[in-house]
């Protein structure tokens, strides 16, 4: 019998177990070009609000090698470190999770959010929820923190939560390019793109569920770029942006039964493709052979080329 999209998940052996590195999930991706310090201590205890009181929760970030509890301490720290006057002159790179996971160690079983920001360039942030959580609360969180702060642009839908040290999500990559091509509306997430600037600034690497363009890439888009969505794509004014919903509900559209679904995407695909990534040049969903994962730019081009006509 053939998997769907929701049963396909990664593994990682460690040293006593075997953990879950990527799992399906429904994300938000939110870029800016630059800035993002108004809004990293509203997005971080937002996230945390979902949870009721004494749910364990852990973080981790770029100086520490552990995950570690997120105690109150930790929690004013972070307030500290993500201060609006701190992040003026040192960019912050944290990592957080909710986790059944005896020990919480990096496995992939719940909520994650991640936020890099800095005072310059390339910030962004990165909402994991489970797959069986309503799709209602991740719009709403997406339209309410679209109309709230800076960002270049955003996307949400159906993806993958994964591991954040790079060494354990690396199993993650080349499932994540499988299935991105088997069901197009999957996205696939690699960290290193974008903190090493392979998404170019005001530029998405890919259309989703949920769309949102803010006003300095609304200006790259032209005159009238909406003028051809299809029918049961929702759009309307956000904030400083404008909002796109490619249907009632995510779908991983299966490229076996085009339908609906896929049509959407591929119109609000066509209406923002000048603002895409045209090309990747760090092969960031491919490993080394040496792992047992071949190298393939040409199929890892093929994903930011799926929705194309």
């Amino acid at each position: 019998m053939v998997k769907t999209w929701n049963e396909h998940s990664a593994m990682s052996d460690g040293a006593e177990q075997s953990i879950c590195v990527g799992r399906p999930a429904l994300v938000a991706y939110f870029f800016a070009n630059a800035g993002l310090e108004d809004a990293a201590i509203p997005c971080f205890d937002e996230w945390r609000a979902q949870f009721p009181p004494k749910t364990p929760l852990y973080y981790s970030h770029d100086e520490t090698k552990r995950i570690m509890k997120l105690t109150p301490k930790a929690v004013r720290k972070v307030h500290d470190v993500f201060s609006p006057e701190k992040l003026k002159t040192l960019a912050q790179y944290y990592y957080f999770k909710n986790s059944t996971t005896a020990g919480a160690i990096d496995a992939c079983d719940g909520h994650s959010f991640e936020m890099l920001i800095t005072a310059t360039v390339r910030s962004y942030i990165m909402v994991s929820m489970p797959l069986e959580t309503e799709p209602a609360v991740l719009l709403a969180l997406f339209k309410d923190w679209c109309a709230r702060f800076g960002f270049s642009h955003a996307t949400a839908g159906l993806g993958y939560e994964l591991a954040w040290f790079n060494h354990t999500s690396q199993p993650a990559n080349p499932l994540m390019l499988r299935t991105g091509m088997r069901f197009h509306g999957v996205r696939m997430f690699n960290r290193q793109c974008v903190l090493s600037g392979e998404i170019e600034p005001k530029t998405m690497d890919t259309v989703a569920w949920l769309n949102y363009v803010g006003p300095d890439a609304l200006e790259l888009l032209g005159q009238d770029p909406f003028a051809n969505l299809a029918e049961g794509v929702v759009r309307e004014d956000l904030g400083d942006g404008v909002f796109l919903q490619a249907g009632a509900q995510p779908d991983p559209c299966d490229t076996n039964r085009p339908g609906p679904e896929l049509e959407q995407l591929r119109s609000v695909n066509a209406a923002l493709r000048p603002i895409r990534t045209e090309a990747w040049t760090l092969k960031g969903f491919t490993v080394d052979p040496a792992n047992g994962y071949a190298v393939d730019y040409d199929k890892e081009q093929a994903w930011l080329e799926r929705l194309d006509e």
